[in-house]
């Protein structure tokens, strides 16, 4: 068998399983109660509050003031960049 034909046959045979398996997986149903959970949180969120939680600033550019007055859902502390007040480190919780 010449190596065209076997790499025909192999791509093809890969895309027919990928295609089958394809097919065979079904979406995840909203009745899921984590996915049920998420919806009803998020339903409850304003825009701000939303784009907040999305938001990772580096502990260098944010004050605790800041964390609450945006929503913000995390803090980035690593990679070198350190807190130029380690007392912003303490009390973040709302």
């Amino acid at each position: 068998m010449k190596k065209g034909n076997v790499m025909k046959k192999l791509i093809v045979g890969m895309l027919s399983a990928f295609m089958a398996l394809s097919t065979a997986m079904t979406p995840v149903s909203a009745s899921n109660d984590v996915e049920k959970k998420v919806t009803s949180l998020m339903s409850t969120m304003t825009l701000e509050q939303k784009v907040g939680q999305m938001l990772q600033p580096d502990t260098r550019s944010i004050t605790p003031e800041q964390v609450k007055e945006y929503f913000i859902g995390s803090i980035l502390s690593g990679g070198g960049g350190r807190s130029l007040n380690w007392k912003y480190c303490k009390g973040l919780g709302r």
